[in-house]
């Protein structure tokens, strides 16, 4: 084929979208090879040729950047300019159609009276804003992630309770408002709101229901979720997840043994693929287990691993992250130090509104004391 006739065919695509399309998939496929710089720069320079296509734009760029690139601010922004795009579109769309001077004045006829009929459906079709919506719900994901549980729980729960918005988005919210509400320490609130969409999406809607029974002390109702949420499990990071969190039930329970199972297998499948920065947090479980365990080297050994991992900014996992702290400098023979660390998570739960995380650091505050 001729340099003249790829040209061709290369406008055409871009005139019709499909150079969106193949733009999308690329910067998607960079990003699960591990390229998200490379596949940035591909998303910063695509348009978006129709409603659809801006938000899914906007999500998956901003996802990239929070992320991937840990660069939350400039998520934020992709955010904005999306809903202003999505707006701008809004208003074009229903800006009405000028008529010539003849046809409105041949056209001019007293309008009807409303119906009670047409003022009880004169409301937005279900789907209307769906893209601001879903930009929303994934701010509140980020919220939450950045360790501003009320924040989250603002920006969801409009989402949630708006029946206009597309199910998938009242689905992303309701996760990130069920999750918000059990580290809020509202436990009954966020198992009401996960069981409301648990149908949508089970793993992570049991997830939620076993952080927020695990945060309250409810630990074999705890156990049952995170059972339930690793069985629903499809891919290796809903298995880590899942894993993590029966680790702590188990840890909680008193079971070491079986904490550290779930810790490591967490931490080995986080390994591989880690989306979202939660390996950490896996390290940080074995840290504490093994602590509580007596076993000093073991816990000294995760921590040292842990300092070795890029620590995202601004994410809401300190708590668990300093305690693990706390106990290897406890089971190290270093109380004061043990107690001083607690009582730094117990402050940072307090001041965030992370109200379960509070309990469990004030718990923990008083067996390292």
């Amino acid at each position: 084929m001729s340099r003249l006739a790829e040209d061709g065919f290369a406008r055409a695509a871009l005139q019709s979208g499909c150079g969106f399309s193949a733009g999308l998939a690329e910067a998607r496929a960079l990003m699960a090879t591990g390229r998200p710089e490379h596949a940035e720069r591909i998303l910063a320079r695509l348009t978006a040729p129709s409603e659809r296509a801006e938000a899914t734009l906007a999500q998956v760029r901003a996802w990239n950047l929070f992320w991937t690139l840990d660069r939350p601010a400039e998520a934020e922004a992709v955010l904005d300019a999306g809903e202003r795009a999505l707006a701008a579109r809004a208003s074009r769309d229903t800006a009405p159609t000028p008529l010539s001077a003849d046809a409105s004045t041949r056209d001019a006829r007293p309008a009807a009276l409303p119906t009670a009929a047409s003022t009880r459906d004169a409301r937005p079709a279900p789907q209307a804003g769906g893209g601001t919506a879903e930009l929303h719900a994934l701010r509140a994901r980020f919220a939450f992630a950045q360790g501003d549980p009320r924040a989250a729980l603002a920006l969801a729960a409009p989402i949630e309770a708006d029946e206009r918005a597309p199910e998938l988005a009242r689905t992303r919210a309701a996760i990130a408002m069920a999750e918000a509400l059990a580290v809020c320490g509202r436990r009954d609130e966020a198992v009401a709101v996960a069981r409301r969409w648990e149908p949508a999406c089970q793993r992570h809607l049991a997830a939620a229901q076993a952080l927020a029974h695990w945060l309250a002390g409810s630990l074999h109702e705890a156990t049952y979720e995170a059972e339930r949420a690793y069985a629903a499990a499809t891919d290796a990071q809903g298995w880590a997840v899942s894993a993590l969190l029966q680790g702590h039930v188990w840890l909680s329970r008193g079971d070491t043994d079986a904490a550290l199972r779930w810790f490591r297998e967490s931490s080995v499948l986080l390994r591989a693929t880690d989306p979202t920065g939660m390996r950490p947090n896996a390290l940080a479980g074995i840290a504490q287990a093994a602590a509580q365990a007596g076993d000093s080297a073991h816990a000294r050994a995760a921590i040292g691993e842990l300092d070795r991992l890029p620590h995202a900014r601004g994410r809401g996992a300190g708590e668990e992250l300093g305690l693990a702290r706390a106990w290897t400098a406890h089971v190290s023979g270093d109380r004061a130090r043990a107690v001083a660390i607690a009582t730094l998570v117990l402050a940072a739960a307090e001041t965030r509104g992370a109200d379960g995380f509070a309990a469990r650091a004030r718990a923990e505050l008083a067996r390292l004391a």
